[in-house]
């Protein structure tokens, strides 16, 4: 049998489509595909073609054709797959949410900005609605395109028709969308970064206060507007507004952790070669917690003690500490508030996740010292009595908590890294030993038998000079004075000799200090002061505190500098405050002192053991 010859071809259009049979007679209405942006039957439709398409029924003589901008044939009304979805969400939270690199959990700003920005939000909150393990409508393209139109505020039918396509042009192409109105509409400073650069300078220059105004003071001049191509002055709005894009943000004050300084030199230095390693070589002997605050297994080796970190820290509480904001019913009056602080106590505390605050085991005493600051008062806390404080500690531990190597665990503050007065230190030392009659020696404050200072009749404390301490080079003591059977016996030999002692046979030509003590970082030799404290037994002088603690056998660790966070009992210190300031203000001091003994013991140990993070 022959091929026979192909029958007229009959367009027919319904509802804005084309259709093409090979045949006289028209589709039927219900054959007819409305398209895709038509308001019935387009989830039914969809349907309709996957199973027609499944059963191997579809009809491949109808080929539906679009008139109108956006095709709308099966394959371009048909939903991404959920792995294509899932890549494109991805990569848009990568655009949305930037990662800083290594082990940071903050993110960097996005640089996607304005209308681009707003369009790949649309399209994440599609593709989240779509693949999502929690959403209602996981692989309903249909439901999640209306659903994520209604969430940006564009309820109509159409805003989610455009949606979907926006989607799948992204998914296909990953371009970022580019605006259809062009850049007219962009801030000059978004697209002059010199401009940008020179309004951070001048806001720097104005210290500490920097208002918006001083940018619209600056742009006043019209020498600066011919400059960076400005019509005229901006208004104190688009200061404003500037003033966020340059990184400022209008707070009531500033508050949290103080992070600048992590990365100086001498900190990292510390942290990576001294206190980390000193921590990790305990840290298998310490007991682990869960996220509960329960206590995991510890498995110690044979002869192995358990070791049990202390964590030390002061905190202050104020009578008028008290919170900021609460329900308030509209007819209620305005009720006047104290001014200033009120009255305050320091509380210094050891803590350990283990057994919690620091106190005998029959609760009798407690290594908590509370003490009212101020020149009318108790005074200030020095170095005198926060020893005394640590003594009792140690009694406490040696007393009730034996069989365990304890760590006591110190901020990295000047109290607590006060060295001994006859400490060795280059700062002061003459080069060459005194003339005859005078004589060399660290200049101290007296202090009286209770360790405190002793003022002269002009109120200033009155100085006394003490030999500095013997040092070690090679394993051997080597004293700064001339022994007994010298003729200078007792005199201070000077940093030449000092040094040639120690095998630097050129030190008397070297001078005493480099100019401001500034000294070249490509020379290691340039003067006396810079050998002696890069010395071994100059660098790793202890502070009082290390030397007292491990006097009577007490492990010491200082934590590194600007790491307060480091520290869990800071946590603990936020969740008392909590508490505290649940209180009334405290008008008397015996309310003030109760209040914060309250808050204290209401932070339970659970939830001390969550704050610390091995």
């Amino acid at each position: 049998m022959g091929e026979s010859e192909p029958g007229p071809v009959l367009l027919i259009e319904l509802s804005g489509d084309v259709y093409t049979k090979a045949d006289t007679d028209p589709p039927t209405h219900a054959e007819a595909i409305p398209s895709d942006s038509s308001d019935s039957g387009l989830e039914s439709d969809e349907n309709e073609d996957v199973e027609l398409e499944e059963t191997g029924q579809a009809d491949p003589v109808f080929q539906r054709q679009s008139i109108r901008g956006v095709g709308t044939s099966w394959e371009h009304r048909k939903p991404p797959t959920e792995s294509q979805a899932l890549a494109a969400l991805d990569e848009i939270n990568g655009l949305l949410r930037p990662k800083r690199g290594g082990r940071q959990k903050r993110y960097k700003e996005t640089t996607v900005k304005g209308w681009a920005l707003q369009q790949l939000q649309e399209i994440w909150t599609l593709l989240n609605l779509y693949t999502g393990t929690k959403s209602q409508v996981k692989g309903e393209w249909m439901e999640a395109s209306i659903q994520a139109a209604q969430a940006h505020g564009k309820p109509t039918k159409y805003a989610a028709e455009r949606l979907r396509a926006k989607a799948k042009e992204y998914i296909s192409s990953r371009d970022i969308p580019e605006s259809p109105y062009g850049s007219w509409n962009i801030s000059k400073i978004e697209t002059d970064e010199g401009l940008k650069q020179e309004l951070s300078l001048h806001l720097q220059s104005k210290g500490k206060y920097v208002r918006a105004d001083d940018i619209i003071e600056y742009l006043k001049d019209p020498e600066i507007l011919k400059q960076w191509e400005l019509k005229k002055p901006i208004s104190r709005a688009t200061a404003k507004r500037w003033m966020k894009k340059l990184g400022y943000r209008w707070v009531k004050r500033y508050r949290g952790l103080y992070f600048d300084g992590h990365e100086r030199p001498d900190v990292v230095h510390y942290r990576q070669n001294q206190f980390l390693p000193a921590w990790f070589s305990l840290w298998p002997f310490m007991q682990k917690f869960d996220k509960d605050g329960k206590q995991e297994l510890l498995e110690l080796p044979p002869g192995a003690q358990r070791v049990v970190p202390w964590f030390n820290d002061e905190s202050i509480y104020y009578g008028n500490d008290r919170r900021q904001s609460q329900w308030v019913h509209k007819d209620a009056s305005a009720i006047p508030y104290a001014k200033g602080d009120g009255a305050s106590e320091m509380v210094g505390e050891f803590f350990s996740p283990d057994f919690g605050y620091l106190r005998s085991l029959d609760g009798s005493t407690t290594a908590r010292v509370i003490w009212k600051p101020g020149k009318n008062r108790d005074g200030y806390f020095d170095n005198v009595d926060f020893l005394k404080q640590v003594d009792l500690a140690m009694d406490i531990l040696e007393r009730d908590y034996r069989g365990m190597t304890h760590l006591l665990i110190f901020d990295n503050a000047t109290i607590h890294l006060k060295r001994p007065d006859d400490a060795l230190s280059a700062r002061k030392m003459p080069k060459f030993t005194p003339q005859p009659g005078k004589n060399w020696g660290v200049e101290v404050s007296k202090r009286g038998p209770d360790g405190k200072i002793i003022y002269g009749p002009d109120k200033k404390p009155i100085k006394i000079k003490v030999r500095m301490r013997d040092a070690r080079f090679n394993g051997r003591p080597q004293s700064f004075y001339f022994e007994e059977g010298h003729p200078r016996a007792g005199t201070f030999k000077g940093m030449a000799i000092i040094l040639q002692e120690r095998g630097y046979t050129d030190a008397l030509s070297l001078p005493a200090q480099c100019k401001d003590f500034k000294c070249p970082p490509d020379v290691d030799q340039c003067c006396c002061r810079r050998l002696l404290y890069n010395q071994p037994d100059f660098v790793n002088v202890k502070s009082i505190l290390e030397e007292h603690c491990e006097r009577r056998g007490f492990l010491v660790q200082i934590l590194p500098k600007y790491h307060c966070e480091l520290n869990p009992l800071e946590m603990v210190w936020g969740r008392s405050k909590f508490h505290y300031r649940l209180n009334p203000p405290s008008k008397k001091e015996e309310d003030l002192h109760q209040n914060i003994i309250n808050a204290l013991e209401a932070v339970t140990l659970t939830e001390m053991r969550r704050y610390v993070t091995f």
